[in-house]
């Protein structure tokens, strides 16, 4: 027996006791959103976040402004689990229309490098969170409950989702069949995570888990989350992976500039993906802006400005995209909200810069030894999915 089957069975031996009891009990913001503490280490790395990755997603900002950045302020060692979101419904199309039925459960990892007893600023930091993050995201493999023949079928249902055509009757509603019954796996999993000492009060709000930060509790908690993400989020089932950075220096306020990159993954392994923003309309590309793009506190990729020629794909662009500094206020309730713009129809700086330090690109990560940030975007995401399991009774 291999020492990830080991840690599996240990790790479900924690959930049994409390899995009866905590089936029925509603899911809370805690649940679905779950932040660590920059000084929680309690879940492996290199078993989660192959030194592969690390290595294909230096590569690719080695190709912009960020160059070799990572190697030397960000070595892999220094890369841990930030944050986690349980996604029961993230959208499969390509534009806000039915977007809470034509979904599938999702869970995204986000890792981040953290330095330890840093000065930085004339300030001695214990902990500091470098000013990059990556995302990764694993929508719920059909397969794991689904015999061969209904896992295809569903596998199918998916792609073409995804793609932005419709689903006959008979398909949509084997889909939502199937939905149900990885949900029916996965939210007794999450409830499991829960410490049974805890009321669920505990659970409310925003803000970091109430176990990763009691010392009593933490060991426990670690272990339980650990079984959780070897079970459902291994390497072989990532989908998507994303990743942003400053260059090198560490000085956010005056380097001014962020660059994100785009993977798809296949067989655990990075390949890049083109960045496209797609029209909330109907879904057709508005820009390609290739595996990377950047932008600063107050303007986007400077290639989206030569698509400004007035064309109806242009005022699109315009009417989606945080072009300009006073663009952000303007367009933060849009672009917050996946009932009116989905991540495909804006563009990755758009969808970093709604934080009120301006500065600030981070979405569910640590700006240096600050609180954790949580973004309007991850806020309203997590209110709702709870709306939305409500809605469909779990």
């Amino acid at each position: 027996m291999s020492w990830k089957s080991l840690v599996l069975i240990s790790g479900l031996s924690w959930l049994a006791p409390t899995l009866s009891a905590q089936t029925q009990e509603p899911l809370a913001a805690k649940d679905l959103a779950i932040a660590l503490p920059m000084a929680f280490r309690d879940v492996p790395r290199d078993s989660l976040f192959p030194r592969t990755w690390y290595q294909s997603v230096s590569q690719g900002f080695s190709q912009t402004s960020v160059g070799s950045a990572l190697d030397y302020e960000s070595p892999y060692t220094d890369w841990q689990l930030i944050s986690l979101r349980i996604a029961p419904c993230a959208p499969l199309g390509q534009t806000p229309r039915a977007a809470d039925q034509n979904c599938w459960p999702e869970i995204r990892l986000v890792w981040q490098p953290v330095q330890r007893k840093i000065r930085l600023h004339e300030r001695y930091m214990e902990n500091a969170g470098d000013d990059r993050a990556v995302h990764a995201l694993y929508p719920v493999e059909p397969d794991r409950f689904l015999n061969a023949a209904e896992a295809a079928r569903v596998q199918a249902s998916i792609q073409t989702l995804s793609s932005g055509k419709t689903l006959s009757a008979e398909a949509f509603q084997e889909f939502r069949a199937a939905r149900e019954r990885v949900l029916k796996e996965l939210l007794p999993a999450v409830r499991s995570l829960r410490d049974p000492s805890l009321s669920r009060r505990a659970f409310e709000g925003f803000g970091i888990r109430p176990e990763a930060e009691d010392s009593s509790l933490q060991k426990a908690f670690g272990q339980r989350l650990s079984a959780f993400l070897n079970r459902w989020t291994s390497p072989a089932d990532l989908r998507f992976l994303t990743a942003f950075s400053l260059p090198e220096g560490r000085e956010p306020a005056h380097l001014d500039e962020w660059v994100f990159l785009s993977f798809r993954a296949e067989k655990s392994r990075l390949i890049p993906e083109p960045i496209r923003i797609l029209s909330p309309v109907d879904g057709r590309v508005l820009a390609d802006l290739g595996p990377s793009m950047r932008g600063s506190q107050s303007r986007d990729d400077d290639s989206l400005y030569d698509l400004l020629n007035g064309s109806n794909d242009a005022e699109e662009l315009a009417a989606n995209v945080m072009l300009r500094i006073n663009d952000i206020d303007r367009l933060t309730p849009a672009v917050r909200d996946r009932e009116k713009l989905l991540v495909p129809n804006t563009s990755c700086v758009s969808c970093h810069k709604m934080n009120d330090l301006r500065f600030d690109f981070h979405n569910f990560s640590y700006l240096e030894d600050r609180d954790i940030t949580i973004s309007p975007r991850v806020i309203r995401d997590v209110e709702l999915d709870l709306t939305w399991l409500r809605k469909q009774g779990f």
